[in-house]
């Protein structure tokens, strides 16, 4: 039968760009070294593989122990491309597709390695360049021989600078890179990467998950009942609302976050929300060519179906703290916004006003010497029930509650509980509390409550609320104006 024409050199152009970004290209020779260290102890725990990138303007040089290759490995290696005989090995390995060693393209034009497989072999030198099917092999110049056995990568003619802070390739982007794809062998040791940039060296650490644990009563999943495909979750309540769960395969992410992706409609649950931070390890699953995402097979949907079971109960479990963490937020605005309240309150303008549940006013210093136990006159002040001289002590407070008959009212003082209570239903509170204004709102309910206490007359609290929503509705009009005359400037 015939056969498709294939441009050779187009083709490994292409397969060795196909990587969303430069950290994600140089991490294909980082899994490279992992897998040919586990390669090299396929019973027990290889030892840890030490990583060394050198950064500067003209070229990046990257080190490693993990045992190299020989002439007849390179020859073999480089004769399959894209026909990888790693997932036939007995032992984990990262690269299952055979094209990391083109992922160079992405981000430099030539690239040569210097290669030595054990103590009695020799560095052999295997030299590629962009959209070349043709290479060059030979054993290495004495200058150039290795002490021993690994490898050293030198990318060359590189497209971006890695000198410049903001640059893809920079030290602390690819501190941050690194950390975030390899955290799994960085945190068990099984990888020890060092980062060198001129005269700094920076080592590599994984990021720290300390959040409140999730999911520990369900953390490992097995799809449709086959105990071959596991599915570990290591996940955390991320009270800010900015998680992003990651997906892992051999220990290495290969989706940073779910949320970006097409999931079938998980990414808009639970695990996309924000709420979630974290890991799923699922090793059974096959990346795509430049590991971005994952091949859509039969196994994926399986594992999508896993983790749509489990969204019920990881979304009770992320409302139980989202209810606590609000809580906590609500006790600390709340006074907040009396201390606030109390001070503006305390001013000359407002003295002629009695404070809510017994707030204290300063009481200033007595004009005498306090009083005589004779008790006559001194010129000291005398005590009040319910005036006290310690302005600290706060006796009201503020909360949220939805017992009110409809969204109308902002707030009403409840006398026997010395509590200011804010109406959810109200659209002034939700929006102050989508903006995060909540002190200030509290403030001016508390303000608004004081005013009408001192004027107990009904229509003086029915005109406290009629000018409380004018005030709101004046706000958001001449918010909208200033957006729209911004645009129309820009």
């Amino acid at each position: 039968m015939p056969r498709i024409g294939v441009d050779v050199a187009r083709v490994v152009k292409y397969l060795g760009d196909n990587y969303p970004t430069p950290a994600d290209a140089l991490k294909e020779y980082i899994s490279n070294a992992i897998d040919a260290m586990r390669e090299n102890y396929p019973t027990g725990t290889p030892p840890p593989c030490h990583v060394r990138i050198v950064l500067s303007k003209v070229a990046i040089t990257l080190e490693y122990d993990a045992p190299g290759m020989d002439e007849t490995d390179w020859e073999k290696k480089l004769a399959q491309v894209a026909r990888s005989d790693k997932p036939s090995l007995q032992t984990l390995q990262i690269g299952q597709l055979g094209i990391g060693l083109l992922a160079f393209q992405t981000f430099a034009r030539k690239v040569t390695f210097f290669s030595r497989k054990s103590a009695s072999a020799p560095t052999i030198q295997v030299v590629l360049r962009e959209g070349e099917s043709e290479y060059e092999l030979k054993r290495a110049l004495k200058r150039d021989a290795l002490p021993s056995p690994g490898m050293r990568i030198v990318f060359e003619q590189l497209k971006v600078d890695p000198s410049k802070a903001r640059s893809p390739l920079g030290k602390e982007r690819l501190t941050r890179a690194i950390g975030s794809k390899f955290s799994s062998q960085l945190a068990s040791g099984q990888l020890d990467v060092v980062i060198h940039a001129g005269a700094s060296a920076e080592k590599v650490t994984a990021p720290e998950l300390n959040l409140p644990a999730l999911a520990q009563g369900y953390s490992t999943q097995y799809p449709g009942g086959d105990r071959s495909k596991k599915v570990c979750l290591h996940l955390g309540f991320e009270a800010r609302g900015t998680g992003k769960v990651a997906i892992r395969n051999a220990g290495v992410v290969v989706v940073e976050d779910i949320a970006a992706i097409d999931a079938e409609g998980v990414e808009s649950g639970v695990l996309g929300s924000g709420y979630v931070s974290g890991f799923i390890d699922a090793d059974f699953l096959r990346p795509t060519p430049a590991r971005a995402v994952f091949e859509i097979n039969e196994d994926w949907h399986l594992f999508l179906k896993c983790l749509e079971r489990i969204q019920p109960s990881l979304e009770a479990e992320v409302n139980q703290y989202k209810s606590a963490e609000e809580g906590k937020k609500l006790a600390l605005v709340a006074k907040e916004a009396i201390t606030l309240a109390k001070e503006i309150l305390q001013q000359d303008e407002y003295s002629d006003l009695q404070l809510l549940g017994g707030q204290a006013r300063s009481r200033g210093q007595p004009t005498g010497h306090g009083s005589h136990p004779t008790g006559e006159r001194t010129g000291g002040r005398s005590r009040k029930p319910g005036d006290h001289a310690d302005t600290a002590g706060l006796r009201i407070s503020f909360m949220e509650s939805d017992d009110f008959p409809d969204a109308y009212r902002h707030s009403r003082f409840e006398r026997a509980l010395g509590t200011v209570l804010a109406n959810k239903k109200n659209r002034d509170f939700a929006e102050a509390q989508s903006k995060n204004d909540l002190l200030a709102y509290g403030a001016i309910l508390i303000g608004k409550e004081t005013i009408a206490y001192n004027n107990p007359m009904p229509a003086v609290d029915e005109s406290m609320e009629r000018l409380l929503s004018f005030i709101f509705d004046v706000r958001r009009r001449v918010a909208g104006v200033t957006r729209v005359r911004t645009r129309r400037s820009a």
